[in-house]
């Protein structure tokens, strides 16, 4: 069994010359105290905790959230809180529950009482339609006086996953299945967490004369906008990114159209796959 004590001693009257060793050895003692606190680090699942003698680390939770004790060496191992806190064993790897502040005995081992684990959520969804991921273009015109059959064949391939805007800084572990569940849920799409576009795809059609055939092959996507929330329990608690546009995989192939007509809806950079 560790235990983690800090002690006091009761003064009592003295000569000079003892008072004067006394305030040394207590001056000593004060030293190793302090030398022993290491200050703020965390525990192996980032809860933020402050180390004592290399051995425990102390912290306690408010609002699901880590706190690092603040350690009073002449009294108080966690002066910053009045309620129960928690000891992280290095030595052990494990984690007790401390109730007296003077002391903590580390006999009653615990789960950490936070999880590290960061959640996100994604809600509130408007389907916005859909657009393409781009992987390369191709145009043919016909300059002959009637009709003609023109083909495009991709020459490229290219693996096209969810996308979302490149100012947004995210965990994509994370936040790729949590849009992903919502977009499929909500808004009643084939997507999927990517699709591969690849080479020999081709598209035949049966161009008039005097036109000229516009073509771009890629991944077709759905295109959905929603609010987005992270949650990061040891690291700055929740965050609202707002209202994110999101990419999702449908399918690969072409989108056509001929000179005259509405072009097919792209997806503008940078929104890089994640």
């Amino acid at each position: 069994m560790h235990r983690t004590e800090l002690t006091t001693q009761r003064g009592r009257v003295d000569t000079p010359r003892r008072k004067m060793f006394t305030v040394a050895v207590l001056a000593a003692l004060v030293a190793v105290v302090v030398s022993g606190c290491t200050g703020p680090s965390a525990t192996p699942t980032g809860l933020a905790c402050t180390h004592y003698n290399n051995v425990s680390c102390f912290y306690f939770v408010s609002g699901n959230t880590a706190v690092a004790c603040e350690i009073d060496v002449k009294k108080d191992l966690c002066s910053n809180t009045k309620g129960d806190y928690y000891s992280y064993s290095s030595v052990r790897n494990s984690t007790y529950l401390c109730r007296r502040h003077d002391t903590c005995r580390e006999t009653e081992n615990v789960d950490p009482p936070v999880s590290c684990e960061q959640t996100a959520s994604y809600d509130d969804l408007v389907d916005e339609g859909e657009a393409w991921r781009v992987v390369g273009r191709q145009q043919s015109e016909n300059t002959t006086s009637g009709p003609v059959t023109v083909s495009f064949v991709s020459s490229s391939s290219s693996e096209v996953s969810i996308e979302w805007s490149a100012e947004l800084k995210v965990d994509a572990r994370v936040v790729s299945p949590v849009v992903l569940a919502g977009v499929q849920a909500g808004v009643d799409r084939s997507v999927t967490e990517s699709v591969t576009a690849a080479v020999g795809n081709t598209f035949t059609l049966e161009l008039a004369a005097g036109k000229t055939a516009h073509g771009v092959y890629g991944v077709k996507m759905q295109v959905t906008s929603g609010r987005l929330r992270t949650t990061q329990p040891c690291h700055g608690g929740s965050k609202d990114h707002g209202r994110v546009k999101t990419y999702l995989p449908i399918s690969p192939g072409w989108c056509v159209w001929v000179s005259g007509d509405v072009p097919c809806a792209t997806i503008p950079s940078p929104s890089a796959p994640r």
